[in-house]
């Protein structure tokens, strides 16, 4: 990528180094800005560009949108998927922040990784190339409803690449109610390797490698798979489902979705520091920092199942926090001030911000919960756990009723509280003979 590219993005990424550097400096950071695959820097400096109330409330949707794709790729959930709208001058916008094409979004991005140091521009160029080979052909009159386009977006090839994850991406040109095209566009986490890519796509189409001059990355973002939907009647999913494999440890998306709304309490509080008029950014670290913590202690309690069961699923807030830090903001400041465990994500580390706020640092879970009746359902590890105060000398006084998963009439909701050194007859919600 040459200098000359950059100029169209000078005064933007002058505003954003100006951001960057007061954010660094009130945060103590030194040295060179690190690709991480969530900066709130740049969301910030978005946020300085609105005008009007309705760019404001587009772009807090905007914004959790971006925050939970950021989550996605920090937990390695299985899928996510997006739309992508024609406007009038035959462009393509992002549906949830429709103020600027697409394109505009992609070259920025890769003007900002420039500027940054980036060792990957082969790649990130070559995505846009792609971008805009999808572009061309979804826009044509000729090109039928339904066609798709496959994109392989692997982990990068160089030594401590900034993207780490492994994706494949299925763009489908659709049609609306009232007759307007757009692009839903459905991102797959995939185990496979490039051996295993190379192998299936020569299949599908045999002279698909026939002239490759980039790095194997690079190629497959630059060049799509299209599919015709008048030849192969398979829908995106089938698609997915019969060419590629799912990694096994990917996060299920009804696990994502209990995560999400657990965490959606805290992403409110970060979107409104980020969109303060006063620029402060220990109060927007200390919040980021609170997300992904939250979330982190989320994924481990919707894993823990023989601790959570499906109540967990119900509630608004994760049973890890007491209730006397409901408050969201002593929520932020117990959160906010843990370390922030740092993860391989899809473009860039998922990682937080250590910050100096408050009179104590707080190195663990266990020390953030030490003067609350919080840290005796934490283990060594800050995960839940069942104390021996969960039981007596009957066994455990929390237990699923055996009808709980009864295909014909389960009991609802299913798990059983007994009282310490008494045993009961039956379950309290149906009747069942526990004998307990």
């Amino acid at each position: 990528m040459s200098a000359e590219l950059l100029i169209p993005f000078r005064k933007d990424l002058n505003q954003i180094s100006e951001l960057q550097r007061i954010f660094d400096t009130d945060l103590g950071r030194q040295g060179p800005t690190r690709l991480v695959n969530y900066n709130p820097v740049l969301a910030r400096w978005k946020s300085e560009q609105l005008k009007t109330d309705k760019e404001k409330r587009g772009f807090k949707i905007y914004e959790t949108f971006q925050i939970t794709t950021a989550l996605r790729e920090r937990h390695h959930a299985a899928k996510a998927s997006l739309n992508y709208i024609f406007g009038d001058d035959g462009h393509l916008y992002n549906q949830l922040f429709p103020d600027e094409t697409f394109e505009t979004v992609l070259e920025r991005g890769l003007a900002y990784r420039h500027s940054n140091g980036s060792k990957e521009l082969v790649r990130e160029s070559s995505e846009i190339e792609g971008w805009k080979k999808i572009r061309d052909r979804f826009s044509s009159d000729r090109t039928p409803i339904g066609t798709k386009a496959i994109v392989v977006s692997g982990p990068g090839i160089i030594d401590e690449t900034s993207y780490k994850d492994n994706y494949v991406d299925i763009y489908e040109l659709k049609i609306d109610s009232v007759g307007n095209k757009y692009i839903k566009m459905i991102r797959h986490a995939s185990s496979l390797e490039y051996q295993d890519y190379y192998e299936k796509i020569i299949k599908m189409e045999p002279d698909y490698f026939s002239e490759t001059y980039k790095p194997i990355d690079a190629w497959f973002l630059s060049h799509p798979i299209f599919v015709n939907s008048l030849i192969d009647k398979r829908t995106a999913e089938e698609l997915f489902n019969g060419i590629f494999e799912r990694p096994k440890e990917a996060m299920k998306e009804e696990d994502f979705e209990v995560l999400i709304k657990n965490c959606l309490p805290l992403i409110n509080y970060y979107i409104e520091a980020l969109c303060q008029p006063d620029y402060n950014p220990k109060k927007i670290a200390l919040a980021w920092n609170a997300v992904l913590n939250k979330s982190d202690m989320a994924k481990d309690y919707i894993g823990n199942v023989s601790f959570l069961d499906d109540s967990f699923r119900k509630t608004e807030y994760s049973p890890l926090i007491p209730p006397s830090s409901q408050n969201i903001e002593q929520e932020v400041r117990l959160l906010g001030r843990l370390p922030v465990r740092a993860v391989a994500a899809g473009c860039g580390n998922s990682e937080g911000f250590e910050t100096d706020i408050g009179t104590v640092r707080i190195r663990t879970i266990q020390e953030a919960f030490s003067n609350s009746i919080a840290r005796y359902s934490l283990d060594s590890n800050g995960k839940g756990m069942t104390s021996s105060e969960g039981e007596d000398e009957y066994g455990p006084l929390t237990f699923n009723c055996p009808k709980r998963k009864d295909p014909v009439k389960p009991c609802v909701p299913g798990i059983i509280t007994r009282p310490k050194h008494k045993l009961l007859p039956v379950c309290p919600h149906c009747g069942t003979n526990i004998r307990c």
